[in-house]
């Protein structure tokens, strides 16, 4: 029996930790559990950066390759969206690639202008090997 090996998520972690600290990230975790105030369940984002004396202290930077459940009702995003206390205190960051690249529409439903997109090939060039 071989193990299969599927990097297509785990490889844009270094850039989600890099634009993390480009939005001014002093600390960085990698796939923390968080609760908001009004959660009576943990949220996991793939990268969460914070930041001292700011407006929006958390930057949630989240890594997706496909169109899966995550951005359906009941999804990570939609759970996201109604914590109050996350969705206040926290910047939303979304690296894309393959098809998730298409469901930008439905996470600004639920998150509205709060969240920002790039493309993983178009940071992956901009940011290069020199910011990891």
């Amino acid at each position: 029996m071989e193990i299969e090996l599927d990097t297509k998520h785990s490889e844009m972690f270094p850039y989600a930790i890099a634009l993390a600290r480009l939005k001014g990230a002093e600390q960085v975790f990698v796939e923390p559990r968080i609760k908001g105030g009004n959660s009576s369940h943990w949220l996991v984002p793939d990268i969460l950066g914070i930041r001292k004396a700011a407006d929006k202290p958390y930057i949630i930077v989240e890594c997706e390759k496909s169109h899966g459940n995550i951005f359906d009702a009941g999804g990570k995003i939609d759970k996201w969206s109604k914590d109050d206390e996350v969705r206040h205190k926290a910047e939303f960051h979304f690296i894309l690639r393959g098809k998730a690249w298409g469901r930008r529409e439905q996470i600004t439903k639920f998150l509205g202008s709060d969240a920002q997109y790039y493309s993983y090939d178009k940071l992956k060039s901009k940011l290069g090997p020199k910011m990891l």
